[in-house]
Order: structure tokens, then C-alpha cells, then sequence
């Protein structure tokens, strides 16, 4: 009687480890699915997309949008100005009425360049467009930016 006990014992145990392996195996595929983790939901951001504003400047052949802008530490992208060419031509740009100024890689049509404009003891600086001279955006630096 003893042995039977025991064989029915282990035989509900084994049951019962089945049964809760099976249900967590189960709860775990179907949870992960209801739950995707952040790096399936985080949406690539594309940065010539981005309007004008909040540390973007978009140039058109109209010019640039905004032509004056503030950048802070704690806003936009920071300290760094997003251009975004959406013209039909590559956008070269340098600091306005510079001849010996520092140059940036051409932006192509539909591209955009992340740059840091500072400089040593400037409050602000203005860019111009190199087929264009009365095409210029001013870049205010804020305190946290100087």
C-alpha cells in the first residue's frame, strides 16, 4: 500500500511540474507578444523630415526658415543647429561675410547635417548661403551654450 502511495505521489507531482512548466512557457511567449520591447516600437527619426524650429533650420530656394533662431542646452538638439536642404540643389553655406572662414560639407537635396556652430566668445553668429549671400540664418547662442 505504501509503494502505491508513493508511485501516485510522484505521478501527480510530475503532472503538476508539467502543468506549471507548460503554463509559464505558454505565458511568457504570448506576454513577450502583448509586450513588445522598446527597441521594436522605437521609431527611427529622420531629420530632414523635421520642420523648422527648436534647433532646426530648413533652407528652400527661397531661403532660410527660421532666419534667426536661439540654441540652449536643454532644448532642441542641444547646442547643435539640424540644416535641412530641401532644395533642388546642394546647399553650401559659411559664416556670412568671412573669405577665409571655416567650411561644412555640402547638404544635399532632401539631406540635412548636424553641426555645432560655436565658437570662443560669441553670442551669436550668421550663416549665409554660397550661391546666395542675402540668404542668411543667424544662430543665438543662449548662456548654456557659450
Amino acid at each position: 500500500m505504501n509503494e502505491l502511495f508513493t508511485k501516485r505521489v510522484i505521478i501527480v507531482a510530475a503532472v503538476f511540474l508539467l502543468i506549471l512548466a507548460g503554463g509559464t512557457a505558454a505565458y511568457l511567449k504570448y506576454s513577450s507578444q502583448a509586450n513588445p520591447t522598446p527597441t521594436e516600437t522605437k521609431q527611427k527619426v529622420n531629420y530632414a523630415d523635421l520642420a523648422p524650429g527648436n534647433g532646426t533650420v530648413v533652407y528652400s530656394e527661397s531661403g532660410f526658415t527660421p532666419s534667426d533662431m536661439t540654441i540652449k542646452a536643454k532644448a532642441g538638439f542641444g547646442c547643435v543647429v539640424n540644416l535641412v536642404n530641401k532644395s533642388a540643389s546642394p546647399l553650401g553655406f559659411v559664416i556670412a561675410k568671412q573669405k577665409n572662414g571655416p567650411t561644412w560639407p555640402e547638404v544635399e537635396p532632401g539631406k540635412n547635417l548636424l553641426f555645432d556652430p560655436r565658437f570662443p566668445g560669441l553670442s551669436k553668429l550668421t550663416f549665409q548661403s554660397q550661391e546666395n549671400s542675402q540668404q542668411t540664418f543667424t544662430v543665438n547662442f543662449d548662456a548654456s551654450c557659450r
